[in-house]
C-alpha cells in the first residue's frame, strides 16, 4: 500500500519529501531516514524474491505528485550504491522503473504486490531527475534494519574507509 510520508516538522516547510508504505495492520510505515528524520518505529513484514527481467512497480510521490505508480523491470541486482553518510551497500536492486525525487522511501513491488525493495536513489548523471537507472534497497535488508530500529532505536554500520587496489608490478631492482 503506498502512502505519503509527511516530512514536515524538524526540517520545516519545504523539507524532505518522499514516500513510505504500510507494512502491517497497525499502520507502521517504512521509509528512508533522509525522508522523515526522527520518525517513529518502522517494521517490514513482506520480504520477497525476484529476478532480473521481472516487472518492478515503484510507488511514491515523484516531484510532489502524490500516489504515483510507475513500472519497469529489475535491471540488475547486487549493485553497490553509497548513502549520503558514505555507507556503501552492495546488494541494491537496479531498476528502470522511473524513480524521481519524492519517490525515495516508497515501495518497489513485484507483479504479485510483494515488496521487493525500498526506492532509494537515482544514478548521478548530472541531470536532476530519472535517466532510467534507479536503485532500491532489497526488502530483506530493509526488514533487518527496521527490526534493529524497532528493537534498539538506532542502527549503525561499520565503515573502515579503506579500499584495496591492485599494485602495478615493478621491474626487478626498482624501488
Amino acid at each position: 500500500m503506498g502512502v505519503r510520508a509527511d516530512a514536515s516538522g524538524p526540517r520545516g516547510a519545504g523539507g524532505a519529501q518522499g514516500s513510505g508504505f504500510a507494512v502491517d495492520d497497525e499502520g507502521r510505515i517504512l521509509t528512508n531516514a533522509h525522508v522523515v528524520g526522527g520518525a517513529g518505529e518502522v517494521r517490514v513484514v513482506l520480504p520477497a524474491s525476484f529476478e532480473v527481467g521481472e516487472t518492478a512497480v515503484a510507488i511514491g510521490s515523484p516531484l510532489g505528485y502524490d500516489g504515483s505508480v510507475s513500472a519497469g523491470v529489475v535491471s540488475a541486482t547486487r549493485r553497490t550504491i553509497s548513502a549520503p553518510n558514505g555507507y556503501a551497500t552492495g546488494d541494491a536492486i537496479q531498476t528502470d522503473a522511473p524513480i524521481n525525487h519524492g519517490s525515495s522511501g516508497g515501495p518497489l513491488l513485484d507483479l504479485d504486490g510483494r515488496v521487493i525493495g525500498v526506492n532509494d536513489q537515482i544514478a548521478d548523471s548530472g541531470v536532476d531527475g530519472n535517466v532510467g537507472i534507479g536503485f532500491a534497497i532489497p526488502s530483506d535488508t530493509a526488514a533487518e534494519v527496521a527490526g534493529r530500529l524497532a528493537r534498539d532505536g538506532d542502527v549503525s554500520h561499520a565503515w573502515l574507509g579503506v579500499a584495496a587496489v591492485r599494485a602495478a608490478p615493478t621491474a626487478p631492482g626498482a624501488t
